[in-house]
């Protein structure tokens, strides 16, 4: 039997092969037949990873979005390489293209500045940025359709997250991972769903009553030694933190917000700490805190000298959730070195009537936990 059947497939059929190849070669289908020659100048999805020098990789950017025709609909870049000076006149570009999805991802040492013109790109749905250094414009009045954003190793200036967050009205899912924040970092999204933090930032308030999955972990020693310094006064900005899990389905919890379930008074500093623990009961027995509750994953981050008190705070911790989620489904216990030590302890535990499934997990540091 004769015939070219596969350039004879429907459109959608071929944009949807193309769109799963390396961009070099999507770019050599010009040459299969005369269907093919032209038709990957306007698949809608392009796709640029690290496999070539800086400057080859950069210029092959710029060829592809030179001689593109139609939308450009999602646009992902991954390089070990910054590529601070390109990156301006892509988003030009893009913005001109009705772009939705952008992923900018810089596995380098060096961050990568991003252009102030990534804010022209008011038709973003999702934005996901690593390794960047982001400019934002100080008259940005935010993304309006933007329902996901995730930032990772990265630092802003001009106007700060807080803003950012509260500007983008229709966001369902935030992640902010691995970024220092001086003061209140203040979550103001009231479709959000799904959040994940992990960074250096001491304060936090949540305005977000759609919530059902929560990652929340503070960064480092010294984050655990700033957190129980604090003042009972400051005591709710915790509880109002707290107040916004009502809805939860799946929780993680570590660093700080795991350390502050201790109630011991005697601090290293000779400073009174906050009566965490009486908190964490209170909110989950009186306001039925974990009653949607199914999964919850509690990241334990051991340090010599205070691995006894982080013992007994995950174990206080482990037990009132056992002990008040009536849904609760499983409970991973994560540990970077040996988490089956607490086995004998966490199985001793009294648990809810129905069964729960309790898995210990070793992970690295390059495991995502959020």
């Amino acid at each position: 039997m004769d015939g070219d059947y596969i350039s004879d497939l429907p459109a959608e059929l071929k944009e949807k092969i193309l769109v799963e190849l390396p961009i070099k070669e999507v770019v050599r289908t010009s040459i299969l037949s005369s269907k093919w020659k032209d038709f990957w100048t306007s698949i809608p999805i392009l796709t640029f990873r690290e496999g070539s020098t800086e400057s080859k990789l950069t210029m092959l950017v710029d060829k592809v979005l030179l001689v593109h025709q139609g939308s450009i609909l999602k646009f992902k870049f991954d390089s070990e390489h910054p590529c601070t000076e390109a990156i301006g006149q892509w988003m030009l570009n893009l913005s001109r293209n009705g772009i939705r999805d952008l992923e900018l991802r810089f596995s380098g040492g060096e961050r990568s500045k991003i252009s102030s013109r990534l804010f022209s790109c008011l038709a973003l749905e999702r934005v996901d940025l690593s390794g960047c250094i982001i400019n934002i414009p100080q008259d940005f009045q935010g993304f309006k359709l933007l329902r996901t954003l995730s930032l990772d190793n990265f630092d802003l200036t001009g106007i700060s997250i807080n803003n950012v967050v509260s500007s983008c009205p229709l966001l369902e899912r935030l992640k902010l991972v691995h970024f220092f924040h001086e003061g209140c970092l203040r979550i103001l999204a009231p479709n959000l769903k799904h959040l994940a933090i992990f960074g250096d930032f001491l304060d936090l308030s949540l305005q977000t009553p759609k919530l059902v999955y929560a990652c929340i972990c503070l960064s480092g020693e010294e984050d655990y030694k700033k957190f129980n310094a604090t003042k009972a006064g400051e005591v709710s900005n915790i509880t109002q933190v707290l107040g916004c899990l009502h809805n939860i389905e799946e929780l993680n919890m570590g660093g700080s917000f795991i350390d502050f379930f201790d109630d011991d008074d005697d601090d290293d500093d000779g400073e009174d700490r906050p009566q965490g623990q009486t908190f964490w009961k209170s909110k989950a027995t009186e306001d039925r805190l974990f009653k949607c509750l199914e999964i919850v994953n509690i990241l334990y981050v051991q340090m010599t000298e205070l691995s006894y008190r982080r013992d007994e705070s995950m174990l206080e911790f482990a037990e009132l959730v056992l002990s008040t989620a009536p849904v609760l489904e499983k409970m991973n216990i994560i540990d970077y070195e040996d988490p089956t030590v607490y086995s004998t302890k966490v199985n001793c535990l009294p648990k809810l009537p129905k069964k729960v499934d309790i898995v210990f997990v070793k992970t690295s540091d390059d495991d995502e936990q959020y």
